[in-house]
């Protein structure tokens, strides 16, 4: 019988931490590992081959939002709420090192785990840089890829899958908020896969209040988009605008900075802290308030450059050689950890 400990978010009762049964082949899976002499594991991703293979591993712990924010079913329904719960309990309790993308970060899993004796010495903040893929385009692929999916001249981008965390709805009432009394109306771009079950109800609720708002032509939606696209879209756009419920961190916001693209983003602890006074940072739940950051960006010509060389200044503090090091050196303290959990 696995080793539980009880506890509850809400109203949501739930039992953590505890090896899961393992089926015979995931069994054999580990012993393979153990007879080819794997001593360490390095995820790229949360993964529960980290617990299943039971040798030291080192592993990232991207969020706790099913603890932060269990109100949205994306996290909580359909037994996502234990998954996750069952997967990093048993990763802080076994794992030789774990990455976190941020000081909030770091603070959320000590907040939600220290019971099961997870110590800052185990916790490597590793900050996203921005992805290899992302060059700065010359202006004439900006431009065709402005005829490609047929941009508006000014717009708003939102690089993001219709998840309920992801605001969508808010946003677009920001929009039309904005709109109805500028005197130049601004255009949003969406981008971002709708399918399965949470994202195609979400995103039928967005298509159906676009038409309620009368924003059919002010709202452009793209789909997925392949990552060649992705450097000239952000440098085509005004700004990334992006009020998510979400972070700690989040990668769009390290790509914005890269290609010289402003951003507004929410105001959460996590998002305090990787933009600080690079981007313009609103209170997510409030309608009124996205639509004053829109307002404040667009209706004062100085801010855009002075938020366009912040951010560049942050992107850069970000670099890839950087986040490799800093990579590198959690493994290494991984590889060097006293702890031996599974013998």
């Amino acid at each position: 019988m696995p080793v539980t400990h009880e506890c509850s978010v809400g109203r949501t009762p739930a039992f953590v931490v505890g090896v899961p049964e393992r089926p015979r082949w995931r069994v054999r899976r580990w012993l393979m590992l153990k007879r080819d002499g794997v001593d360490f594991a390095f995820y790229t991703s949360p993964n529960v081959a980290a617990i299943e293979n039971r040798i030291p591993f080192c592993m990232p712990i991207h969020d706790l939002n099913h603890r932060l924010n269990p109100h949205f079913p994306e996290v909580s329904a359909g037994g996502e709420w234990h998954r996750r719960e069952i997967l990093f309990g048993n990763a802080v309790r076994y794992g030789s090192q774990l990455l976190v993308d941020s000081v909030t970060g770091r603070n959320d899993v000590l907040s939600c785990y220290s019971h099961l004796g997870i110590t800052d010495a185990r916790l490597s903040v590793v900050r996203f840089s921005y992805p290899m893929y992302l060059t700065v385009p010359n202006e004439k692929l900006i431009e065709t890829t402005r005829e490609k999916y047929s941009l508006p001249h000014r717009f708003l981008f939102y690089p993001a899958q219709y998840w309920a965390h992801k605001n969508h709805k808010r946003l677009l009432r920001a929009l039309a908020h904005y709109n109805s009394t500028a005197r130049r109306p601004i255009s949003l771009v969406l981008s971002g896969s709708h399918s399965g079950e949470f994202r195609e109800e979400e995103f039928r609720a967005i298509k159906s209040l676009i038409g309620e708002l009368r924003l059919e032509s002010f709202v452009r939606i793209l789909g997925y988009i392949p990552v060649a696209d992705m450097a000239p879209l952000y440098r085509a756009a005004t700004a990334l605008i992006m009020p998510t419920f979400f972070g700690p961190t989040n990668i769009p916001i390290v790509e914005a900075w890269a290609m010289d693209t402003p951003v507004i983003a929410s105001r959460i602890d996590g998002m305090v802290e990787q933009i600080g006074s690079a981007g313009i940072l609103v209170d997510p739940s409030s309608v009124t308030d996205i639509a004053k950051g829109i307002d404040r960006l667009l209706s004062n010509p100085a801010v855009v450059p002075t938020l366009v060389a912040r951010g560049r200044k942050r992107a850069q503090a970000l670099s890839r050689d950087k986040f490799k090091f800093q990579v590198q050196e959690a493994v290494l303290k991984g590889l060097n950890s006293p702890r031996s959990p599974w013998e």
